[in-house]
């Protein structure tokens, strides 16, 4: 093993060949980045969402619960302007909760594509939390630079476009840990591919077992001087969860 370890060392130095170039196919990368970014069963999350839009600037916090498994989310916002707001998700379907009103409402059909809070978040991109192989097909991979760094560039197609959110999309990928760094989404239009919106992921750090992103980025592309910051002050992964916060007589109460 030590040999074959040398070997390896001495070819890449001799020929300046980026090894992990060929180490994983476009299908096989999907998997990965998959299992890299969902690796936890269950989720408790502490955030502050920052709104820019053109001249105005919203700072909003909020703490949630998030059940992988069973694919549930409870949040519930704590600002003053918005406190005691509440969503639930439950698969595909979510709710709102308004404190002012003391009613909820379900989100569906063309609500599901504002954004929430008034941030370039969608609720669909809420909905749309899950595995990337459930949902796409990996099209091309390629290496590309992104910040000084050679990244990996995966694109990847909808199954069915019709009920997908995003039609494409490019995953800008870490060649050795498979972290995600970037991501644009394109919607698809009479002339082809329209890229629409775009996250990034920043300030990977340690928590617990797992190596997860600090802050994240979302833009929409179709406005000026738009962007939402989301920076998780607390994370959890591999909590217990009580069932109880995954009702509607819980996101009422």
């Amino acid at each position: 093993m030590i040999k074959i370890r040398f070997l390896l060392l001495f070819l890449f130095s001799v020929f300046f060949v980026p090894i992990s170039l060929y180490a994983v196919t476009a299908e096989e990368l999907l998997d990965k980045v998959d299992l890299v970014q969902r690796d936890y069963d269950s989720l408790y999350f502490e955030a502050v969402m920052e709104i820019v839009s053109g001249s105005r600037q919203l700072s909003k916090g909020y703490y949630g619960y998030l059940d992988d498994e069973d694919s549930k989310s409870f949040m519930e916002f704590t600002n003053p302007q918005d406190q005691g707001t509440r969503y639930l998700k439950i698969n595909d379907d979510l709710w709102i909760y308004l404190p002012d009103a003391q009613d909820t409402i379900k989100i569906s059909g063309h609500l599901l594509r504002d954004g929430v809070m008034g941030s370039d978040i969608s609720y669909d991109d809420i909905l749309n939390q899950g595995a990337y192989n459930k949902e796409y097909t990996s099209q091309s991979l390629e290496t590309v630079e992104l910040d000084g760094k050679q990244v990996y560039k995966l694109t990847i197609l909808a199954i069915n476009d019709a009920v997908t959110s995003y039609a494409k999309q490019d995953l800008y990928v870490d060649m050795d840990n498979f972290q995600i760094y970037k991501v644009t989404l394109y919607a698809k239009g009479r002339k082809g591919y329209r890229a629409i919106k775009e996250f990034k992921l920043k300030d990977y750090q340690k928590v617990g077992k797992l190596t997860m992103p600090m802050i994240f980025e979302a833009s929409d592309l179709r406005k000026k001087n738009s962007l939402t910051r989301v920076t998780y002050t607390k994370l959890k992964p591999d909590i217990v969860l009580d069932q109880k916060m995954f009702t509607r007589s819980y996101l009422e109460d």
